[in-house]
Order: C-alpha cells, then sequence, then structure tokens
C-alpha cells in the first residue's frame, strides 16, 4: 500500500482492496473531465474556502495583526489639537427637550429627578427655575429619590415651575416653534 499526503486517497485504496478482496472490481475514476469538483466531491469554491480557514486557524495570529494594520491605516492616531470635551450646556437641549422636561418638572418631580438629572446628568429645570447650581441640583434630586412620600422633600412651588414653563413657552413661540 502506498502512503500519500491525502488521506482521501489512502481510503479510496482500501476501498478498491476491500472490493477486489470481494471478488468484485472496483474502478474509480478520479479525472473524469465533466466533473468540476474534487475528488471529494466539493465544489473549487468551497475547497478554497475550507483551505482559508484552515490556514487561518494554524496561522491566527499573523492574519489578526495584519487585519489590525489594514484598520489603522485609516484610521488618524492623534487627536486634533484643541479639542475639548463637549459641553453640555443648556444650549445643547432643544426647545422641544426644555417644554418636555418642564411639564415632567409640573407633573412629577420625583420622575424627572429619576429619569433625566441623576440618570443623565441634565438638571436644567432645577438649575434655571431654582437658580441651583449643578451640584445642587443633584444633591436635591437625590434627597427627592431617596426619600419617602411622607417627607416632601420632591415638592417644588408650582408658581415659579408654571412661571418658567410659560415663559418658555413665550419665547418658543417668539422663536417660530410650535410646541
Amino acid at each position: 500500500m502506498m502512503w500519500t499526503t491525502q488521506p482521501f486517497i489512502l481510503l479510496l485504496c482500501l476501498r478498491v482492496e476491500d472490493g477486489q478482496a470481494f471478488g468484485r472490481t472496483v474502478s474509480i475514476n478520479i479525472h473524469s473531465p465533466t466533473i468540476s469538483s474534487t475528488a471529494l466531491g466539493i465544489s473549487k469554491q468551497l475547497a478554497q474556502k475550507i483551505d482559508e480557514y484552515y490556514y487561518y486557524q494554524e496561522h491566527k495570529k499573523e492574519v489578526d495583526e495584519k487585519a489590525q494594520q489594514r484598520i489603522l491605516q485609516y484610521l488618524d492616531p492623534h487627536l486634533p489639537m484643541g479639542l475639548d470635551a463637549v459641553d453640555l450646556t443648556v444650549a445643547a437641549l432643544t426647545p422641544t427637550q426644555r417644554v418636555r422636561d418642564t411639564k415632567l418638572v409640573m407633573k412629577n418631580p420625583k420622575s424627572y429627578c429619576q429619569d433625566r438629572c441623576l440618570a443623565t446628568g441634565f438638571c436644567d429645570i432645577f438649575e434655571d427655575v431654582f437658580e441651583f447650581s449643578q451640584e445642587e441640583a443633584r444633591q436635591f434630586c437625590s434627597e427627592c429619590i431617596i426619600s419617602d412620600e411622607e417627607d416632601h422633600l420632591c415638592d417644588v412651588p408650582e408658581g415659579s415651575v408654571h412661571e418658567y414653563y410659560n415663559k418658555l413657552l413665550e419665547e418658543n413661540r417668539k422663536k417660530g416653534f410650535r410646541l
């Protein structure tokens, strides 16, 4: 029996010998011009994909390093000079967001504290209406969230919030916004 580097040929040789042992002659035509596939019976494209995958498994580190280098060549490794952090000031909120937040403060200040002020850091309504600093607004909201319903720490004077809301609506109408 002849040993080759391709295991499927060995398998074919064993089958032929087994077939001859039972008194039958088996003939296999591997090099058929009408079939465009490998001896395993798979297409050339699939065989190529299997070879590529096998190569990747054997040389994974090298392939990953080359892919990383290709990606990095398109990225700028340096930040532009003078780049500041994103400025999240009051001007960053749209008029619609400010009106929505003000309505939420009037309806449920605890929900505003939890969903907007403490979760995202936007405490603008409290900062504008009550002239709190950002730290004071967060402190107020922290106490509001922790408090029980009986403590009334979340109570805000309705007149000041309603006045701010009406002023905000008037400013937006002058600018042409329909809210």
